[in-house]
């Protein structure tokens, strides 16, 4: 059967496939800049996906001989909606920005009293990274760093948390809501830069905020291994909980 003069043919196909490619290469880009695999999903996914409900639908049209006005009618409104399908899809996901907690204080010293076990940490770290050597004198330095640090280290029996996200969809980007308290019984210890022993003793109530942020640049370590005090301890760095979340 001949096809109908001015009807899109096959260019279902082709239009279907750059619509469905440019929306999942593009869209990633500027909705989820972070995301450096993004692109991929309109050279694998989105633009193949495209090609082939063109041709299905190319298909339908000679099965029901449907009039070339009222082809190119339906192609537009599929390219349409697909895009705004594709863009719906590729929106990003809630951000973790930390977890709130309650517990009770198990112990609390100082960064030189746990001078012991950091070095053990350290040395089991250590060994395990066996494509870098650490710098020359690092557990000297360390203890030197631990020895002179300021603040306490707490542990903390953890009784309960709470997860703290934030929307980034264009039409509710940064707006907070948090998943719900669970029950936890997880031991954690938290260094405290400018604390003391003093505000926490055992048994004592603790609520505080542990920050979740991977949003800064990765750069490569110019030491290894740490020689900040932050870097060195195994510890969570203690925070208050922010105003914005105390609704929670």
């Amino acid at each position: 059967m001949k096809e109908t003069t001015g009807s899109p043919g096959l260019r279902w196909v082709g239009i279907l496939a750059v619509v469905g490619f440019v929306t999942g290469f593009v869209g990633p880009i500027i909705f989820v800049p972070e995301a450096n695999q993004g692109p991929m999903i309109g050279i694998f996914i989105s633009g193949p996906a495209g090609a082939v409900l063109g041709l299905i639908l190319y298909g339908i049209c000679r099965v029901f001989q449907l009039g070339a006005q009222t082809q190119w009618r339906l192609l537009s409104a599929t390219a349409a909606l697909g895009a705004v399908a594709v863009i719906l899809a590729i929106q990003p996901q809630p951000a973790l920005r930390g977890t709130l907690y309650d517990g009770a204080v198990t112990a609390c010293r100082s960064p030189r009293d746990a001078t012991a076990e950091t070095l053990l940490y350290w040395n089991g770290r250590i060994a395990a990274v066996t494509w870098a050597e650490p710098r020359f004198g690092w557990q000297r330095d360390m203890q030197q760093t631990l020895e002179a640090a300021p603040g306490i280290l707490v542990s903390v029996g953890l009784t309960r948390k709470n997860s703290v996200f934030e929307n980034r969809k264009p039409w509710n980007k940064g707006s907070i809501f948090a998943r719900g308290w669970t029950s936890t019984s997880d031991v954690k210890s938290f260094y405290y830069a400018t604390g003391s022993c003093a505000d926490f003793a055992t048994g004592s109530d603790v609520h505080g905020f542990q920050k979740y942020d991977l949003g800064g640049k990765i750069e490569p370590a110019k030491d290894w291994p740490p020689k900040d005090i932050e870097g060195v301890i195994n510890a969570s760095i203690f925070s208050a909980v922010p105003e914005a979340f105390r609704a929670f």
